[in-house]
């Protein structure tokens, strides 16, 4: 009697999700997106030696949740593109690069972003992935999904506090899936309609030039012309810049508190 083959293991279906409310059973590894600006946020808070970062949906939550940290943790977010009152500083990721972070606390609040997170955070896996570090996230969110043997969704935080599409979010999640399909990880088969559609968004704008597929698209968003407007321009550079980090958050619980660490 012959001994039978194993199976080779399922591969991932990948999907986009354009607003969280559409993930309406987590089964799979999520990746966020908000690239303007909390994922970029993210990412560049952990590069920064910020250790750890913690994530609240709210406002209210955020300073109740920094009250309770020892030692005082960098309290940080934005309702409306700008610092709340009473916050150490908004949701810039060139303003906070510009700080020493070292091995301190840092307590984040946005309007989109981290709100996703709260709301995601019973998924098998959940990562912060963004244009900064697109190819280190599609590599890493692909891997888990196979090992877990769950689907990999790429998850748009979209605007208005989750409930509007986003472009630059949308052409994110694009970029994350070309990554995995120009090396030949994945297949164009395994992707569900609105992936596709993510996709062919950003081989549209990556057509004439990749290296600028980005910048353009935020710049074409009405949510990277609302920061221009604020006097954030610099900001939406900044997050256009295509794997400048290999840097790729993770979120876990710790204490009951949802902190992000970072995954090399």
């Amino acid at each position: 009697m012959s001994t039978p083959r194993p199976q080779a293991a399922r591969e991932p279906q990948l999907r986009v999700l354009f607003l969280p409310r559409d993930l309406a059973t987590p089964n799979a590894v999520c990746v966020v997106l908000d690239v303007l600006r909390a994922s970029s946020t993210l990412v560049t808070l952990l590069a920064g030696g910020a250790a750890p970062v913690y994530v609240a949906a709210t406002v209210e939550a955020a300073r109740a949740l920094a009250a309770s940290l020892t030692p005082r943790p960098l309290l940080c977010g934005e309702v409306g593109g700008l610092p709340p009152p009473g916050f150490d500083a908004g949701n810039s990721p060139r303003e906070l690069a510009a700080l020493s972070l070292d091995a301190r606390p840092v307590v984040l609040a946005t309007s989109n972003g981290t709100r996703a997170l709260v709301a995601l955070s019973a998924a098998p896996r959940v990562l912060v992935g963004c244009f900064l570090n697109a190819t280190a996230t599609a590599r890493r969110a692909w891997a888990e999904a196979c090992t877990l043997g769950v689907d990999l969704a790429l998850v748009c935080a979209g605007d208005d506090g989750g409930t509007r599409f986003a472009l630059e979010d949308a052409l994110a999640a694009g970029c994350l899936l070309d990554r995995l399909l120009a090396d030949g990880t994945a297949a164009v088969s395994r992707l569900d309609d609105a992936a596709l559609a993510a996709w062919r968004l950003w081989r549209s704008y990556a057509a004439d030039d990749a290296t600028t597929a980005a910048a353009r698209g935020m710049a074409d968003s009405a949510h990277g012309r609302e920061l221009a407007a604020l006097g954030f321009g610099a900001d939406v550079d900044s997050c256009a810049r295509l794997d400048a980090l290999a840097l790729v958050p993770v979120l876990t619980s710790e204490a009951g508190r949802l902190v992000l660490r970072s995954a090399r």
